[in-house]
């Protein structure tokens, strides 16, 4: 980790091939890598720093007066659907070469599911808990009732049991989960972003991309880390000293940002990895006491709780699936499938009508264990987001591979089905494809507005 106080450690570093790490023959520093200095850039540069850094703290203080408790429901949710907003408008905001920018529009739809399973875990610890006892409230609720934990008797009663059979957590499983998600959300923004802002408005300025100065954007990049880590500190523990906010560990943000500045969309997938391994790996899934402060840790419950939580979102329990799809089970799966405006699937006219969610999903892509059992493992979750972007790109692209209407049998017909699932509106996409992209669009829209 480089010390935000040895000022030009970043800037002044030898690039070795494929570490990610810019030359600098902007700086106005001493030669740099047998690359003699050409003037300052900075100056210039330096001015959109603080416009970025306005724009993500205005919406990490959503919650109001800069405070935002772990045990305010209301207030961290109405958070989460400033930051899924805030995703979405970046990704909209973007054309010419910035549009390159896949993860703004992955992150929005990121960030709302992260949303549903906020109000999933809400729902459940009301089903587990007891209404809230004066000093007690593990939870503040909307309504004003709170929530505090099971004080019957014995230690799993008949409701906390029936909720355990069917999700396969326990009421502290279920409390870690919301928190620590309510706490990694706002972990993964402020580092992620920051960087899409800079991006953007660094492309909107000066057309690194566009004119392939590819140099001279990761110059920028590296001064701003050293910006936000001199004047943000106080503001997030990612901006910390020792925090992972611009961090070199495994060159994925440097070398993916280098790729995107290249047009290399595939290549800037590993900002993914810097932002799996290097931000909610220490700051959500696995704490990390070094980087999360005291009095955070001690509200974050345990790594085995939240564990726990994560991976019953991928459990197929009794009753969570939708059709016979094994891609299409898990909570998480539900979660999207019932959410999100669009389902593609079958449905059954004899002997009576029911749809069947079934095969591959223009606009949910499902976790499925073919990536590994454990999804607190960064090798097991990483690659499954790498290709979420990468569907992503295939449905924005108007790419996706509609199923074969002659493949199924007299009785069903797949369809393309609006609001709920028991809301039929049929669209046959193999006489009529559908313009996924004008629906992504229109989706990413609908997170704005929210």
């Amino acid at each position: 980790m480089i010390s935000v106080r040895d000022r030009g450690g970043i800037l002044r570093q030898h690039a070795e091939p494929g570490s990610g790490v810019a030359s600098n023959p902007f700086s106005s520093g001493d030669q740099v890598g047998a690359v003699v200095a050409s003037g300052c850039h900075e100056c210039v540069c330096e001015n959109i720093f603080s416009q970025v850094m306005e724009k993500v703290l205005a919406v990490k203080d959503t919650c109001g007066g800069n405070v935002c408790s772990l045990t305010g429901f209301e207030a961290f949710r109405r958070r989460n659907l400033a930051i899924s907003a805030d995703y979405a408008r970046i990704y909209l905001t973007l054309d010419g070469e910035a549009k390159r920018l896949k993860f703004a529009g992955g992150a929005a739809f990121g960030s709302t599911h992260i949303g549903y399973a906020m109000d999933l875990a809400l729902e459940t610890l009301r089903a587990m808990g007891n209404p809230g006892r004066p000093g007690e409230i593990d939870l503040e609720t909307p309504d004003g009732r709170g929530i505090s934990s099971d004080e019957d008797y014995l230690p799993l009663d008949f409701t906390e049991g029936m909720a355990w059979v069917f999700t396969g957590v326990a009421y502290e499983d279920t409390l870690t989960g919301l928190r620590r998600l309510t706490y990694g959300n706002l972990a993964i923004y402020m580092d992620l972003g920051a960087v899409l802002w800079f991006c953007l408005l660094h492309e909107q300025r000066f057309h690194f991309f566009r004119d392939g100065r590819v140099d001279e954007f990761m110059e920028c990049f590296d001064r701003f880390v050293l910006y936000v880590k001199d004047n943000h500190a106080s503001d997030h523990p990612v901006y910390a000293e020792g925090g992972s906010f611009g961090s070199n560990t495994g060159g994925y943000l440097r070398d993916g940002l280098r790729a995107l500045a290249q047009g290399d969309v595939e290549g800037s997938l590993k900002v993914v990895d810097h932002e799996q391994r290097n931000i909610l790996q220490p700051y959500m899934y696995r704490l990390e006491p070094a980087l999360v402060p005291t009095a955070d840790l001690n509200l974050l419950g345990s790594d085995e709780e939240f564990s726990n939580f994560m991976n019953a979102l991928e459990t197929v329990q009794l009753g969570n699936g939708i059709g016979s799809d094994p891609r299409l089970h898990g909570i998480r799966a539900i979660l999207s499938a019932y959410r999100e405006p669009y389902l593609l699937g079958e449905e059954q006219i004899r002997p009576h009508r029911q749809f069947f969610a079934h095969g591959d999903q223009p606009f949910v892509f499902p976790f499925t264990q073919s990536y590994g059992t454990d999804f607190t493992e960064p090798d097991v979750r990483t690659p499954w987001f790498q290709d979420v972007v990468r569907h992503f790109v295939t449905v924005e692209n108007n790419a996706f591979p509609w199923p074969d209407m002659r493949q199924t049998s007299p009785y069903r017909r797949y369809l393309l089905q609006r609001g709920e699932i028991s809301a039929f509106s049929s669209i046959d996409p193999t006489v009529s494809p559908p313009d996924t992209q004008a629906i992504l669009y229109s989706d990413l829209a609908r997170i704005r507005g929210s």
